[in-house]
């Protein structure tokens, strides 16, 4: 749940980018960076990495 959520975040944050270049963001674009969002996430929580050495 907490990874879906940080997602929609993750495309709520690009968003603002989108309205300030005047670029309207298609559904899909959308659905790709929550994607993104969703995959590094989930990525994130099997490994149990956070990328500090």
């Amino acid at each position: 749940m907490a990874i879906g959520v940080t997602s929609v975040a993750f495309l709520l944050i690009y968003f603002p980018g989108w309205v300030q270049l005047a670029a309207m963001p298609v559904a899909t674009t959308m659905a790709s960076v929550f994607l993104i969002g969703l995959v590094c996430g989930l990525l994130r929580h099997r490994t149990g990495s956070c990328g500090q050495p």
